[in-house]
């Protein structure tokens, strides 16, 4: 499914709770409760990344609901995590 074809009904539907999490760029977190939040968030995808296709695990873990299947998102996000652990270890906070 691309993520220009999501609707917050339809994500209703399938199973996820009215309000829900989705990782972000990077190592954040976006919580989306309503079809604006839930807009907004897709505009900034698209902008970033081009309508990617998504898949929905209503039943995984709650930041594992919402996966975006693309490999350009998927190095940067792996690659943010990378450098930030790797700070973590270098600075004593792990």
């Amino acid at each position: 499914m691309k993520v220009s074809e999501l609707t917050y009904d339809y994500l209703l539907s399938v199973g996820l709770p009215k309000t829900f999490m989705h990782t972000d760029r990077g190592d954040s977190l976006r919580q989306m409760g309503n079809e604006f939040q839930l807009e907004k968030a897709k505009s900034d995808l698209i902008a970033a990344y081009g309508d990617v296709e998504i898949s929905i695990h209503p039943d995984a873990y709650w930041f594992d609901q919402i996966k975006i299947e693309d490999e350009k998102w998927q190095a940067e996000h792996d690659e943010y995590i990378n450098v930030k652990q790797e700070w973590c270890r270098k600075n004593g906070s792990d």
